[in-house]
């Protein structure tokens, strides 16, 4: 399957319509289709005719759960990659009674422990990929002139990571260094800390351990509450960790 491709896209398109379920023979028609097209671009799989046909139904969900996962990890640069990994190997797959025994297992859960030995690989392909896009963004920032700098970035990322922890994972390169307001450099030090303490990040939390001292017409605790509204939708998030990121490499190389 192309996962990067227009077959992923039009099977995605079909589930946001049956996944209204707008009558139940709708949803199954368009489940059916859904189904048809993820297997057609698969290889056959071995076993009893009534094997295969079951089995048929298992994969295509299985194959429609990693897709939809992919498709909400995105902003992800490891768990994309681990996603990427694990549907290329669940595909070569072509036992029907493999994929009827395992038909009760959840595959993105098996992504993750399948991801969970081998991290220092994932996270070493990811930073490769990190650098080469930072790399480019450092040049372009360097060729227009604009200034090293970006406030509405760096309350973008806080406020995405106070909205949905899952983000501290997904932008794992940023260090609180990156940031150029010495505030934001506390709050990201402390949500760090925090998440990787196995804490729930929450304003009120950050609020006790930061206090709610005056910022200049604004205490931290209403400030927090700005950042949440300020927090960009999910797909913006690793755009906007890696602007701050080369922003940071063109300061330093500045100072170099």
């Amino acid at each position: 399957m192309d996962v990067n491709g227009s077959l992923d896209g039009r099977v995605l398109a079909k589930l946001r319509l049956y996944e209204e379920r707008l009558c139940p023979a709708c949803w199954k028609v368009e489940r059916d289709q859904a189904h048809k097209e993820v297997n057609s671009s698969l290889p056959p799989l071995q076993g009893t005719e009534k094997q295969v046909a079951w089995a048929l139904q298992i994969r295509a969900d299985a194959v429609i759960e990693l897709l939809k996962a992919k498709s909400e990890y995105r902003h992800d640069e490891i768990r994309s990659l681990v996603l990427e990994d694990f549907h290329q190997e669940a595909i070569k797959e072509c036992s029907a009674s493999r994929w009827i025994r395992n038909r009760h297992a959840s595959f993105v859960d098996q992504a993750w422990r399948y991801h969970s030995g081998r991290e220092p690989y994932y996270r070493f392909i990811a930073e490769g990929h990190i650098e080469s896009e930072a790399e480019i963004l450092v040049r372009q920032y360097q060729e227009v002139g604009t200034e090293f700098f970006n406030i509405e970035a760096e309350q973008g990322i806080l406020g995405a990571m106070l909205v949905n922890n899952d983000v501290c994972d997904a932008v794992f390169f940023l260090k609180p260094e990156h940031f150029i307001e010495d505030l934001h450099k506390r709050l990201f030090a402390v949500m760090e800390a925090l998440f990787n303490a196995g804490k729930i990040v929450t304003t009120s939390l950050l609020g006790h351990f930061l206090g709610n001292r005056d910022l200049g017409g604004i205490t931290v605790s209403q400030y927090l509450d700005v950042l949440v509204e300020k927090a960009p939708d999910i797909s913006d998030v690793k755009r906007l960790a890696l602007t701050i990121y080369a922003l940071s490499k063109c300061r330093s190389q500045m100072e170099a």
